[in-house]
């Protein structure tokens, strides 16, 4: 008897021994760091959720993901930016929408073509009606056709307005054998002196290698004493041309010709886009934003057509409108 309860205790102490180590196994286990690494208080292991909920403290420092939901202690995200319209038609039609696209551009053009857009007369109306000298240079009479098509628009822009034409250089003989027109004779030579008296002055100029002529630049080699004295000062001014081909150098005369306006002090007035005609591309028409033109042809045959004699007439309303308002500052 007393045999039997020696060994049921000796087998009871064995498995109590053993289950004991087994759980010593398992703490060490769980406690005991790896060799070299750094130990880790309990206090700020990192939470997980099969670790069950973070404290508070945890809450609000937790670094946010996009793909949870922001915690209810940490600062407000930063809400996104709106979208542009262009870029929200965009996105929904797969076309271009951007501002300024050339196709849309185009459209607009098509369903809504540009008007003559003359500048807002004078508020209030000058006392008198503005004095504009139009000064050119013509053998074949080009030039001053455009010249009696922008005398038109001036005096219906209410402008009083006088034809001119600068002195001749060449001789008698040259001009005879280039067959230039003497039909001009009859208009008034000015002298540099006399455009004191205009406040515009609008110069036609036959172009000449791409330039103006040696006539036109004769004549402002003569207004020295003016520039001393200051005498153009604020004097308006334009320009409008005659060229052999539709590349002759439009364009190019007036680059060469502004500096006479700079030098003096004369405000330049371009006439830009203001009329229609000169979007035309179906057929060639002179003139550009600095100027009505016309294209003679290679012979001279070519006279002005009747849409460059619009862009003149156009022109000298436009300058006298803008002249108008000037004076009446």
């Amino acid at each position: 008897m007393g045999g039997k309860i020696s060994k049921t205790l000796k087998k009871a102490k064995t498995k109590r021994r053993s289950a004991e180590t087994s759980a010593d196994a398992q703490g060490s286990a769980v406690t005991t760091p790896a060799p070299g690494a750094p130990s880790t208080p309990a206090s700020n292991a990192p939470t997980s959720e099969a670790a069950g909920p973070a404290t508070d403290a945890q809450k609000a420092t937790a670094p946010h993901d996009s793909t949870v939901g922001p915690v209810s202690s940490a600062p407000a995200v930063e809400k996104a930016l709106p979208v542009a319209p262009e870029v929200k038609a965009e996105t929904a039609t797969g076309a271009a929408t951007a501002t300024g696209d050339a196709s849309a551009d185009a459209d607009a053009l098509k369903s809504s073509p540009p008007t003559d857009q003359v500048a807002a007369p004078a508020k209030p109306s000058p006392a008198r009606k503005p004095k504009i000298y139009v000064i050119i240079h013509s053998n074949w009479g080009h030039v001053k056709k455009l010249a009696d098509a922008i005398l038109k628009g001036l005096e219906e822009g209410g402008a009083e307005a006088k034809l001119w034409r600068v002195r001749e250089t060449l001789s008698k003989e040259v001009l005879e054998k280039m067959h230039a027109s003497t039909e001009f004779e009859d208009i008034p030579i000015i002298e540099p002196e006399q455009m004191v008296e205009a406040d515009g002055l609008l110069f036609g100029i036959p172009t000449r290698y791409g330039t103006q002529p040696a006539q036109i630049k004769t004549f402002w080699d003569g207004t020295g004493h003016l520039w001393q004295k200051g005498a153009l000062i604020g004097k308006y001014g334009g320009l409008f041309f005659s060229t052999a081909t539709q590349h002759g150098g439009q364009e190019t005369t007036a680059f060469s010709f502004l500096p006479h306006f700079a030098h003096h002090g004369i405000l330049y007035v371009p006439i830009g886009y203001t009329t229609p005609i000169l979007h035309d591309n179906t057929e060639v028409v002179g003139g550009s934003p600095y100027g009505a033109g016309t294209i003679a042809g290679g012979d001279g045959s070519r006279q002005p057509s009747q849409k460059e004699l619009d862009i003149g007439v156009h022109q000298g309303k436009h300058f006298a409108a803008i002249v108008s308002r000037g004076l009446s500052v």
